[in-house]
């Protein structure tokens, strides 16, 4: 079941980049990456004029841009970011390295280039293919 979420998130995040180099609108894709991601949460603030800014119950504020850019903050997260935003190599190497710490940033750049932050200092720095970049562990 983990195994096919994380294809169908695959799947989704590459078929949205290809979009966003057509100018398609943000809102279907945020809406699908919370679905996906944050399924035990709920959206209490939407704004997609333009880019995409959207906060959760718990304090999530997560950030989408029409050129393939996403970022989302759970400092204030009990939750903290689900590993499932990692392409799968990375999200591997994090629940191993990283098991019982919360992810408390995310982003993703133009690039494709995935960043992360644990609330211990840890870091993972990745391309979409997994491939880690940077690995800091605290």
């Amino acid at each position: 079941m983990k195994h096919r979420l994380f294809l169908l998130s695959i799947l989704t995040l590459m078929a949205c980049t290809l979009a966003f180099g057509r100018g398609i609108n943000m809102q279907p894709f945020a809406r699908q990456f919370v679905a996906i991601h944050f399924t035990e949460r709920m959206v209490i603030v939407e704004n997609c004029d333009g880019d995409c800014e959207i906060t959760l119950d718990d304090g999530t504020e997560l950030q989408f841009s029409d050129d393939g850019e996403w970022e989302i903050k759970a400092e204030s997260s009990e939750y903290g970011i689900p590993f499932t935003v990692l392409p799968e190599r990375a999200m591997k190497i994090a629940e191993l390295k990283f098991n019982g710490v919360r992810m408390i940033s995310a982003e993703q750049d133009d690039d494709g280039e995935i960043s992360c932050e644990f609330e211990n200092g840890g870091e993972i720095v990745c391309r979409s293919d997994g491939t880690i970049i940077e690995f800091k562990l605290k």
